[in-house]
């Protein structure tokens, strides 16, 4: 195989995952290129988050390793404070991507809230985004340093919303940074290309 036509080096692998806690999922398995993006349905949000955070390499996994080329983006999750939760959402884009390294000026921060949809939100509390926009600010920010791979949860809310989610992923994709999307709804079949999942309700009892 010549270095014209061999395969890109992945910069994201799980192998046997197994989530922590109640989430019951596992054993799970990706593998990701440079700019790739994948959807992982869950059954539920709390299964959502945690397989988020695994992913981004915040949690330790039950079972199972993750390996990952470099230092991966996490977005916007709930119950963890996107930066300064009162602070205006403009305020949040600069200050989350100064402390990643990346200095955002004004106007460079007004031109990334317009191209996202949230030009409209600039002064607004972060707190008082609808969560796909809070998603869509976090991946904003994650995204800056350009990271070999971004981990983002995507809630269920407007289309117009969602749509505008999807441009901000397009472009870190564009920019090389390979995308994990986990969002609630069916979960993938057993030997579905990213592995396959078991999630549990939250209104299902836990044994």
């Amino acid at each position: 195989m010549t270095e014209e036509t061999a395969a890109p080096v992945p910069v994201l692998v799980a192998d046997g995952l197994v989530l922590v806690g109640d989430a019951d999922v596992g054993p799970f398995a990706l593998t990701l290129a440079p700019g790739a993006l994948v959807s992982v349905p869950v059954a539920d949000t709390e299964t959502r988050d945690l397989l988020a955070l695994t992913l981004a390499g915040r949690l330790a996994p039950a079972a199972g390793t993750l390996t990952l080329d470099g230092s991966p983006g996490l977005g916007w999750l709930p119950g963890l404070r996107l930066y300064e939760d009162l602070a205006r959402v403009e305020e949040v884009l600069r200050d989350g991507r100064r402390i990643l390294g990346v200095r955002t000026t004004r106007d460079e921060a007004a031109r990334a809230l317009v191209d996202a949809g949230l030009a409209g939100v600039a002064r607004t509390p972060a707190e008082r985004l609808r969560p796909v926009a809070k998603a869509t600010l976090g991946v904003l920010v994650a995204a800056a340093p350009r990271p070999p791979v971004l981990v983002s949860v995507l809630p269920a809310g407007r289309d117009d919303d969602v749509a505008a989610f999807h441009a901000v992923v397009g472009a870190a994709r564009e920019a090389g940074t390979a995308v994990v999307v986990v969002t609630t709804g069916t979960p993938p079949d057993r030997g579905s290309p990213v592995g396959h999942l078991h999630g549990r309700h939250a209104s299902e009892a836990v044994a």
